[in-house]
Protein backbone atom coordinates (compact mmCIF):
# COMPACT_ATOMS: atom_id res chain seq x y z
CA UNK A 1 0.00 0.00 0.00
CA UNK A 2 1.31 3.48 -0.91
CA UNK A 3 -0.91 6.23 0.44
CA UNK A 4 -0.63 9.46 -1.50
CA UNK A 5 -0.57 12.92 0.09
CA UNK A 6 -1.00 16.10 -1.96
CA UNK A 7 -0.38 19.49 -0.42
CA UNK A 8 -1.29 22.31 -2.79
CA UNK A 9 -0.83 26.05 -3.03
CA UNK A 10 1.05 26.64 0.20
CA UNK A 11 2.31 30.16 0.91
CA UNK A 12 3.94 31.84 3.89
CA UNK A 13 0.70 33.44 5.08
CA UNK A 14 0.20 32.72 8.77
CA UNK A 15 -3.03 30.68 9.11
CA UNK A 16 -4.00 32.45 12.34
CA UNK A 17 -3.08 36.09 11.80
CA UNK A 18 -3.53 35.95 7.99
CA UNK A 19 -0.36 38.05 7.71
CA UNK A 20 2.43 37.28 5.27
CA UNK A 21 5.47 35.95 7.12
CA UNK A 22 8.91 37.18 6.05
CA UNK A 23 7.96 39.71 3.34
CA UNK A 24 10.86 40.27 0.98
CA UNK A 25 12.87 37.15 1.90
CA UNK A 26 12.50 34.26 -0.52
CA UNK A 27 14.60 31.97 1.67
CA UNK A 28 12.62 32.61 4.85
CA UNK A 29 9.29 32.37 3.04
CA UNK A 30 10.39 29.01 1.58
CA UNK A 31 11.53 27.76 5.00
CA UNK A 32 8.14 28.72 6.50
CA UNK A 33 6.28 27.08 3.62
CA UNK A 34 8.26 23.84 3.81
CA UNK A 35 7.78 23.73 7.60
CA UNK A 36 4.02 23.92 7.09
CA UNK A 37 4.10 21.30 4.32
CA UNK A 38 6.20 18.88 6.39
CA UNK A 39 3.86 19.40 9.36
CA UNK A 40 0.86 18.45 7.21
CA UNK A 41 2.63 15.42 5.70
CA UNK A 42 3.59 14.25 9.20
CA UNK A 43 0.02 14.68 10.47
CA UNK A 44 -1.08 12.37 7.67
CA UNK A 45 1.48 9.70 8.57
CA UNK A 46 4.42 10.60 6.38
CA UNK A 47 7.79 12.23 6.80
CA UNK A 48 9.78 14.83 4.88
CA UNK A 49 11.61 11.95 3.23
CA UNK A 50 8.32 10.79 1.66
CA UNK A 51 8.01 13.93 -0.48
CA UNK A 52 8.52 12.79 -4.06
CA UNK A 53 7.50 15.76 -6.21
CA UNK A 54 7.67 19.51 -5.61
CA UNK A 55 6.21 22.33 -7.72
CA UNK A 56 7.50 25.80 -6.89
CA UNK A 57 6.21 29.07 -8.27
CA UNK A 58 8.67 31.94 -7.80
CA UNK A 59 8.35 35.59 -8.76
CA UNK A 60 11.99 36.03 -9.80
CA UNK A 61 14.80 33.74 -10.95
CA UNK A 62 17.23 35.46 -8.59
CA UNK A 63 15.50 33.62 -5.72
CA UNK A 64 16.17 30.14 -7.15
CA UNK A 65 19.27 29.39 -5.06
CA UNK A 66 17.61 30.41 -1.78
CA UNK A 67 14.49 28.37 -2.52
CA UNK A 68 16.60 25.37 -3.58
CA UNK A 69 18.55 25.56 -0.32
CA UNK A 70 15.31 25.60 1.68
CA UNK A 71 14.06 22.58 -0.32
CA UNK A 72 17.24 20.60 0.42
CA UNK A 73 17.06 21.46 4.10
CA UNK A 74 13.37 20.52 4.35
CA UNK A 75 13.64 17.20 2.50
CA UNK A 76 16.83 16.10 4.24
CA UNK A 77 18.77 16.05 0.96
CA UNK A 78 16.57 13.27 -0.47
CA UNK A 79 16.23 15.20 -3.71
CA UNK A 80 12.61 14.82 -4.77
CA UNK A 81 11.69 15.56 -8.37
CA UNK A 82 11.13 19.30 -8.55
CA UNK A 83 10.12 21.99 -10.99
CA UNK A 84 10.56 25.70 -10.39
CA UNK A 85 8.54 28.14 -12.49
CA UNK A 86 9.60 31.78 -12.63
CA UNK A 87 7.67 35.03 -13.12
CA UNK A 88 4.71 33.98 -11.03
CA UNK A 89 2.43 36.78 -9.86
CA UNK A 90 0.56 36.65 -6.58
CA UNK A 91 -2.06 38.89 -4.99
CA UNK A 92 0.61 40.54 -2.83
CA UNK A 93 3.85 41.89 -4.30
CA UNK A 94 5.61 40.81 -1.07
CA UNK A 95 4.63 37.15 -1.62
CA UNK A 96 7.54 35.62 -3.49
CA UNK A 97 6.79 31.88 -3.48
CA UNK A 98 4.03 29.27 -3.59
CA UNK A 99 4.80 25.57 -3.22
CA UNK A 100 2.85 22.33 -3.77
CA UNK A 101 4.11 18.81 -3.06
CA UNK A 102 3.15 15.19 -3.49
CA UNK A 103 4.27 12.56 -1.01
CA UNK A 104 4.14 8.80 -1.31
CA UNK A 105 4.08 7.15 2.09
CA UNK A 106 5.31 3.61 2.32
CA UNK A 107 3.82 1.41 4.99
CA UNK A 108 6.60 0.78 7.44
CA UNK A 109 6.56 -2.60 9.13
CA UNK A 110 8.87 -4.09 11.66
CA UNK A 111 10.00 -7.73 11.57
CA UNK A 112 7.46 -8.56 14.31
CA UNK A 113 4.56 -7.24 12.21
CA UNK A 114 5.28 -9.43 9.19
Amino acid sequence: MRPQIAVSGTTSIDPVSRELRHPGSAYHQAVAIFAEIVRVVQELGGTARDIVHVRILVTEGKNADDVGRALREATEDVGPAAVMIFRARFFSFQMLIEIAVDASVLVRRTINQV
